[in-house]
């Protein structure tokens, strides 16, 4: 009903469009605390490490990188970038 391009315009405005968050595919080693896990983490195996929905915390990272080479982290990881940690990644 509504002009698309008005519309994307009084989002700018209201800075609606600014701090989004972002989808990105990344490796166990560019995890970050604060990304959310937008898919289930398995193993190499197909067994489950951490649902999706998990924040990444120091801990988790601690222990993620600490699995051995054999089975591993499934890779790439589908995390959700909140837009104050994608700032700083």
């Amino acid at each position: 009903v509504y002009d698309p391009s008005l519309l994307d315009a009084l989002a700018e405005l209201r800075g609606a469009t600014a701090g989004r968050d972002e989808i990105r595919e990344i490796g166990v080693g560019q995890l970050e605390p604060g990304m959310v896990l937008a898919a289930d983490v398995q193993t190499g195996a197909g067994l489950l490490l951490v649902a999706r929905g998990y924040e990444v915390t120091p801990s988790l990272l601690e222990r993620l990188r600490n699995l051995p080479a054999q089975p591993g982290v499934r890779e790439p990881i589908l995390v959700i970038v909140p837009a104050e940690v994608a700032s700083h990644v």
